[in-house]
């Protein structure tokens, strides 16, 4: 077996540790409701905290470093669910681009 292959699929187990992770803290976790107005802050770039997020209703930007980097509008999406599972400091922020409403997990 190639090095390659070997970090590649030592990446992919990784990758299904961290989706087995989340699914437990999803089904174990009661979420509250939250509302945003445009503008405001959701997530923070350098905070540490355990909190993820769903999607329920209007948009937010993802931004670092003062460049946005993608624009969140679909229900459904969950987000700051990496630096949940890692522990390690938010790598960008998130802001409601739209009144907002999220599930907090």
């Amino acid at each position: 077996m190639s090095p390659i292959w070997l970090l590649h699929r030592q990446r992919n187990l990784h990758n299904v540790r961290l989706a087995h992770d989340f699914r437990l803290v999803l089904f174990s976790t009661v979420p509250t409701t939250e509302e945003y107005r445009v503008g405001e802050t959701i997530i923070r770039q350098g905070d540490t905290d355990n909190d993820f997020y769903d999607l329920e209703k209007g948009s937010v930007e993802v931004v670092k470093d003062d460049i946005v980097l993608n624009v969140l509008m679909f229900p459904g999406t969950i987000f700051g669910e990496v630096s949940a599972l890692t522990e390690k400091p938010r790598t960008s922020t998130v802001r409601a681009r739209t009144a907002t409403t999220v599930k907090k997990f």
